[in-house]
């Protein structure tokens, strides 16, 4: 009697080891509640790195054009368009970043400077090389260079800016109006101090964009 008794209990266990379908489905429904939950997470803090990046890069830029300011007197110039025998600032800033490569504009792949990319920006959009642009309004084309004391507010004076790239025209300048917030509503803008801020949308316009 004792041996069967046992025999049964054993059974009974080995019925009761294996999760029932109603079991199941509840397990796989909280699985995928949690990756819910963690993906928006993931990528907000994937996009948060991205900005971090922008900004060290944007950093970099500064100091490349405070070195070349103190060997110069003055800022690069906007573009060469109109001063086709003047160095465009995308350039002119090569050596200061350790960029060997004089027709950057034109690498690809490995070869392009990440430097000089936003690594917020799609690729496959043809002109995504120009995700920065310098600020066209501290320019005329009688005066292509800035010497940095005409910055009366330079806290507040963009000289690099987080741009729009779309298009099919090359052009490293532009205003408030070429400002992309694509870090989460804001843009990071490199201020003639040097220093490096993040910038919401709506307060672009509040900055001083033109010399007065």
């Amino acid at each position: 009697m004792i041996k069967t008794h046992t025999r049964s209990t054993r059974q009974e266990r080995a019925t009761r080891s294996g999760f029932t379908l109603i079991e199941l489905l509840v397990v796989v429904s909280v699985i995928a509640l949690l990756i819910g939950l963690l993906l928006p997470a993931l990528a907000h803090s994937r996009r948060a790195a991205r900005a971090g990046q922008c900004m060290s890069q944007l950093r970099q830029h500064g100091v490349a054009f405070n070195l070349y300011t103190i060997d110069y007197g003055a800022l690069p110039h906007e573009d060469d368009s109109n001063h086709p025998t003047i160095i465009c600032w995308y350039f002119a800033v090569n050596p200061y970043l350790g960029v060997k490569n004089d027709e950057s504009l034109f690498g690809e792949g490995d070869y392009f400077p990440q430097i000089k990319l936003c690594p917020e920006v799609d690729r496959s959009v043809p002109s995504f090389f120009k995700s920065y642009r310098f600020n066209s309004g501290l320019e005329t084309n009688t005066k292509p260079f800035l010497p940095p004391e005409w910055m009366h507010v330079a806290t507040a004076t963009p000289i690099l800016f987080d741009a729009e790239y779309s298009g099919t025209g090359v052009s490293f300048k532009g205003r408030a109006n070429k400002v992309d917030a694509r870090h989460n509503d804001s843009a990071n803008i490199l201020m003639g101090d040097w220093h490096v801020e993040a910038v919401r949308k709506k307060a672009v316009d509040s900055l001083r964009w033109k010399l007065e």
